[in-house]
């Protein structure tokens, strides 16, 4: 219930947008470039597919 209220009854919360906008920007800042916002997405996307195969591969 406070997820869902957290969330107004969407998937994800609407703070997790703003907080990859903020995290790119500072990757950007510390790092240089290659952190935008949809590549973050990118990594997020494969890290969660690379840690869910199995491991006998």
């Amino acid at each position: 219930m406070i997820v869902e209220e957290e969330q107004n009854g969407k998937e994800r919360a609407s703070y997790g947008k703003q907080l990859l906008i903020s995290l790119a920007n500072k990757l950007t800042q510390d790092f240089s470039k290659g952190f935008s916002e949809t590549n973050l997405k990118q990594m997020r996307t494969f890290y969660i597919g690379y840690t869910k195969r199995p491991d006998s591969i």
